[in-house]
């Protein structure tokens, strides 16, 4: 096997895992990936558990299928589960079908919610800024990201727990110089991912929110729910329950709810970026 041209003393990585783990997030996913196929698995599993949940799963994504398996199959069954629900899921089902048949079943039984759960609603392909980087590496990152598909900018701490929202307005205006941890990050409310649909769906919260985050029993970001895709799909659910589809009155009602919650949404956010991303060069 070739050598990755990325060196990093194997003494730090041991010493300094989550130091460490801020690194390899800065370099490209095929050379961090390498890297990490490189060491021994022992090495590795503190850094997988370290690095921010969506860079590691890619990382794991862009490795042969053998050896991702090997990590999966030896790290803690939560951190494995958290993982592979990030991984995109061809890569995620490869790696399932490496995995001993007792860890396996126990890991699909994990990363599968029931079908009228909110984690299967969810947006669940996430990217997230940890607070222990500096402003310029942030906006490194999103320039690196390109295309953001989830409606906030989401913030973790040091155990990948949710830490909230972080403006692109905030963060373009900040010294580059400044950690993350430092800006102004907006607590959100958060949605259990394995609460009923229904049972979401009538919480007072969408008041003022079209989206929210999705957490764990640990509190770590697992998804995005969009209010807008959780109603349809309740008042479809409740209307094939009662035997038959929403009225017209019905349907109306649904469109009115919506629109007035993207309303709402934009005048209570105050802190949502007015710029075009685009414009500024991320």
């Amino acid at each position: 096997m070739m050598r990755s041209e990325f060196q990093l003393s194997h003494a730090f990585v041991s010493r300094h895992p989550e130091a460490a783990a801020r690194v390899l997030e800065r370099l490209s996913v095929d050379m961090a990936a390498g890297f990490l196929a490189e060491v021994k698995v022992q090495m590795a599993l503190p850094l997988l558990a370290a690095m921010v949940t969506p860079v590691a799963a890619r990382c794991l994504a862009a490795m042969p299928v053998g050896q991702a398996a090997m990590l999966l199959e030896s790290s803690d069954s939560d951190v494995a589960a958290t993982l592979l629900r990030a991984m995109p899921n061809e890569s995620a089902a490869a790696c399932l079908a490496r995995l001993p048949a007792s860890k396996r079943n126990r890991l699909a039984r994990m990363i599968n919610y029931p079908e009228d759960s909110v984690g299967g609603r969810m947006l669940s392909q996430l990217f997230v800024l940890p607070t222990t980087i500096s402003v310029a590496e942030a906006l490194k990152r999103v320039r690196q990201a390109r295309q953001l598909r989830q409606h906030h900018l989401y913030v973790s701490d040091d155990k990948l727990r949710l830490s909230g929202a972080l403006s692109l307005d905030v963060l373009l205006r900040a010294d580059g110089r400044l950690p993350v941890a430092q800006l102004p990050i907006r607590k959100l409310p958060t949605v259990p991912v394995r609460a009923s649909v229904k049972e979401v769906a009538e919480m007072a919260i969408w008041i003022h929110h079209q989206y929210l985050p999705v957490v764990d029993s640990k509190g770590r970001l697992v998804g995005e729910l969009n209010f807008t895709r959780l109603y349809e799909d309740a008042a479809l659910t409740a209307a094939a329950g009662a035997g038959g589809t929403p009225s017209f009155l019905e349907r109306l009602w649904l469109s009115l709810a919506v629109s007035m919650t993207a309303l709402l949404d934009m005048l209570f956010d105050s802190r949502r970026p007015k710029r075009n991303i685009n414009e500024h060069g991320v």
